[in-house]
């Protein structure tokens, strides 16, 4: 690839080839450290770059379709790192390097700012420096630069959780230059790349959520408490990662559906309505029924100020009639369910299917696509009814929403507190210490353990044993011996079928100790069978044991083809003040063989993974707004808010309602802020650069020459002029 250094906009090489090669060299770094493949993931990655750079516009679809499945967390240990840093570091390099070859003569004429993109410019800037500021608080306060540890299996205790909640803010300024210049050459494929992507990664995570459910639960298992974590083992803490994706990628299959241009195609994106609407609804998140309702109102504004030439009042009147029609038939189809069970909703909608045939029938097209939306809105109607009839979990969940209320509120609080001096309001008490600082101060909920990697006495660092041990009391105070939780170390294993499993390992007692062991099917959180045993561990410092415990359970099932079950073997010190050390760990299957990876721990953390169980509470503070302001500062959540207003408010603005992307842009970027008063997902990164990528995509799009010429052609319609764009 020739790099121009020369020419009028020469200038401009220099920096994008300095900012390409950088990419690549910290992608290349990261790759090396993959704790699976490292030259493999390495291949991997310069090939991506490589495509980014021949292809740059490809980026605009990748990163938003691969964004729910690039972790690989459970199998790889990273907790620091993911896939997806790679992916973003790859598009940003090809990119880069892309633009320092160019000839400077086809670079675009940047059009002229608005006052909006101005502010919109400054606040971000305004939140990205309170964040660098926060990221080294986090650091300091977390232990400092030396406690620094590069090889992504450091906890949330540690100094590099604060880099972890950061990152998403470095990512998404990195892509900020690439949106730009894509914008500003090609804006409506690019626009509608970025849709595509969208919507190819909400189908992927809406077939997880399916087989998740078919594997573990069941379809039509609605009374066990089970919520759904599709690809994001973000949640091996709990919070709501799927919650704001979905929150936010729902409207997308609204896009879909407003683009088919066929029967096929619309019958195709009406499946991915379905499907998201069930992956929405086994949540069992009210935030995420909250969210989807407000965006899907949102949504049938802007489509019927559309369809009624960009008459708000018209429109609102139009949604709210729609909304109360599909109110009324998931009311009629409730009614008939409980009078006369399948047999008795069957019927309604066996009447509603004759009504709609016999409105379409010999009509235009036109009228029989408003049928075919009607029928949507019936099924999605549906599901409602079956996910609230069928089961009692959610309907548990509401019943329980006034003293929930109450508990969040507390917990708002008691993270409130956690600001003691002026600098904390100002600049954040760091970015990724909420957990430790909430575990450490408030009473009664502390950590439910905590692992830690001890490296071997010979000075090896990748050698050594594993330290896990039960709740410890918040700082000054003392509580129960009760645990409401616990801190478990994982790792995926091959199912097999059968009884008997054994697990080995060496201990050394710190502290007397309750050891637990299991081997169980599980996705994440969420257990279906499980084989366990344990054992009592009294205090002896001075000397390793070995311990062999044969599991005792029903046996495990791989389950089908269409939904296999993982198998996931667990360890965790169960007893309050328990602390000991492991090392040498083997699970033998009945026939056997060894089942775990890394079992000696000669690879420091790698394939292993803790995960919380039950009790969540210090990890989340449930609220963006909160999140940022105690971990960023005042100054923080008001260029946060003024920024995210900012891009809301430019694509609202579209004369008669919008576009589809522009009301599926508005629908995401509401999603987020709405799904945020209950959920902070700040802290999840993937969920985050999503986020802080659309709000940019968002006010790049709307400077566009095609966004303005689109608008002034719709303003001069709507006159009766007419536009020569």
């Amino acid at each position: 690839m020739k790099v121009v250094l020369r020419g009028p906009r020469g200038i401009f090489a220099a920096p994008n080839l300095i900012a390409g090669l950088t990419s690549l060299a910290t992608g290349g770094a990261l790759a090396l450290r993959h704790p699976l493949a490292p030259h493999a993931v390495l291949g991997a990655f310069l090939v991506w770059a490589a495509l980014a750079a021949r292809w740059p516009r490809l980026a605009l679809l990748v990163l938003p379709a691969a964004l729910p499945v690039m972790n690989f967390s459970p199998w790889t240990g990273w907790q620091q790192f993911e896939e997806f840093d790679l992916l973003v570091l790859g598009a940003a390099a090809g990119r880069f390097l892309h633009c320092a070859s160019v000839a400077s003569a086809t670079a675009p004429v940047p059009p002229a700012r608005s006052s909006a993109w101005k502010v919109f410019v400054c606040a971000s800037a305004a939140f990205a420096v309170c964040s660098v500021i926060s990221l080294w608080r986090g650091i300091d306060a977390g232990g400092g630069w030396a406690a620094l540890s590069f090889d992504g299996f450091q906890g949330h205790a540690g100094p590099m959780n604060a880099w972890r909640v950061f990152k998403s803010v470095a990512l998404a300024a990195l892509c900020w230059p690439l949106l730009r210049r894509e914008l500003q050459r090609d804006p409506g494929p690019a626009a509608r790349r970025l849709g595509t992507g969208m919507v190819i990664g909400l189908a992927i995570v809406t077939v997880a959520v399916v087989q998740e459910r078919a594997a573990y639960p069941g379809l039509w298992q609605y009374s066990e408490p089970y919520r759904t974590t599709a690809f994001f083992w973000e949640m091996h803490v709990g919070g709501g990662a799927i919650d704001a994706y979905l929150a936010m990628a729902t409207p997308f299959a609204a896009w879909a559906l407003w683009k088919a241009r066929t029967p096929a195609g619309w019958c195709t994106a009406a499946l991915l309505a379905l499907l998201a609407g069930y992956a929405c609804l086994t949540t069992f998140a009210r935030g995420v029924y909250f969210a989807s309702l407000v965006s899907v109102a949102l949504l049938g504004v802007l489509s019927a100020m559309r369809w009624f030439d960009g008459r708000l009042r018209t429109a609102l009147l139009g949604t709210l009639a729609v909304m109360a029609a599909l109110l009324g038939a998931e009311l009629l189809i409730a009614f008939a369910f409980g009078w006369g069970g399948w047999t008795g909703a069957a019927s309604v909608l066996l009447a509603f299917a004759l009504i709609g045939c016999l409105l379409g029938k010999g009509t235009r097209p036109r009228s029989r696509k408003r049928v075919a939306w009607a029928a949507l809105g019936l099924a999605l109607s549906l599901e409602v009814v079956a996910v609230l009839g069928l089961g009692t979990f959610m309907r548990e969940r509401l019943a329980a929403a006034e003293s929930d209320a109450g508990s969040r509120i507390a917990h708002w609080r008691n993270g409130l507190a956690l600001m003691r001096n002026p600098s904390d309001w100002l600049w954040g008490i760091g970015s990724g210490r909420l957990p430790s600082e909430y575990a450490a101060n408030t009473l009664g909920e502390e950590f439910p353990g905590a692992v830690q990697f001890v490296p071997d006495a010979s000075g090896v660092p990748v050698r050594g044993a594993v330290e896990l041990s039960g709740a410890v009391a918040a700082v000054g105070h003392k509580t129960s011996a009760e645990i409401r939780g616990l801190l478990w170390l994982t790792q995926r294993i091959d199912l097999r079928g059968g009884r008997g499993h054994q697990a080995e390992f060496d201990v050394r007692a710190l502290a007397a100790s309750d050891v637990t062991v299991r081997v169980c099917e599980m996705h994440l959180l969420y257990f279906r069978e499980c084989q366990r045993a344990s054992a009592k561990v009294d205090a002896d410092p001075s000397r390793w044991q070995r311990l062999s415990l044969r599991l005792q359970g029903r046996t495990l099932s791989i389950g089908d083809w269409a939904a296999p079950r993982r198998a996931v073997f667990s360890i965790a010190v169960s007893n309050r003040g328990g602390r000991s050390e492991f090392d040498n760990l083997r699970l033998l299957s009945p026939a056997g063989e060894d089942l775990l990876v890394n079992g000696e721990l000669t690879s420091g953390m790698a394939h292993w993974l803790p995960v919380a169980q039950r009790f969540f509470v210090p990890w989340h503070i449930d609220n963006l707004y909160l999140e940022i302001l105690i971990e960023r500062g005042v100054p923080a959540l008001a260029s946060f808010l003024v920024a995210m207003g900012v891009a809301l408010w430019g694509v609202l603005r579209w004369p008669g309602g919008g576009s589809a992307l522009s009301a599926s842009l508005a629908g995401l970027l509401t999603g987020a802020l709405c799904i945020g008063l209950v959920s902070s997902f700040i802290d999840v990164p993937r969920i985050a650069f999503l986020l802080l990528f659309i709000a940019i995509f968002s006010v790049e799009l709307t400077q566009s020459q095609w966004w303005r010429g689109r608008v002034l052609e719709k303003r001069l319609v709507g006159t009766g002029g007419s536009a020569h764009v």
